[in-house]
C-alpha cells in the first residue's frame, strides 16, 4: 500500500516520459542560457511544473549547457567523461 506522499510523487511524474522530458529541457535550456534574471525564474517556474523537477536541481539542468555543444561564446563544451579519456 502505497502512502499519500508517493500516490503525489507517482502523479507529478508520470505527466511526461523521459524522452518527452529530455526534449523539453533542450527547448528551454536555451532561452533559460541568455534569459535575464526574472526571465530565469520564470522559466524555471515553468519548467519545474512541467517536469516534476524540484527547484535546484531544475536550475542545475538548465544551468549546463549540453556536452559537445557550442556554448554562449561560442567554444566547445566538453563534459567531465570526455577530459578524463582524452
Amino acid at each position: 500500500m502505497r502512502t499519500i506522499r508517493q500516490r503525489q510523487l507517482s502523479e507529478v511524474n508520470t505527466g511526461l516520459r523521459m524522452n518527452e522530458r529530455k526534449a523539453v529541457t533542450r527547448e528551454t535550456r536555451g532561452a533559460y542560457l541568455k534569459a535575464g534574471k526574472k526571465e530565469k525564474g520564470l522559466i524555471l517556474h515553468r519548467y519545474v511544473r512541467l517536469t516534476g523537477y524540484n527547484r535546484k536541481p531544475a536550475v542545475r539542468v538548465l544551468a549546463k549547457p549540453a556536452a559537445g555543444k557550442t556554448g554562449i561564446d561560442g567554444e566547445t563544451v566538453v563534459c567531465k567523461e570526455e577530459k578524463n579519456k582524452a
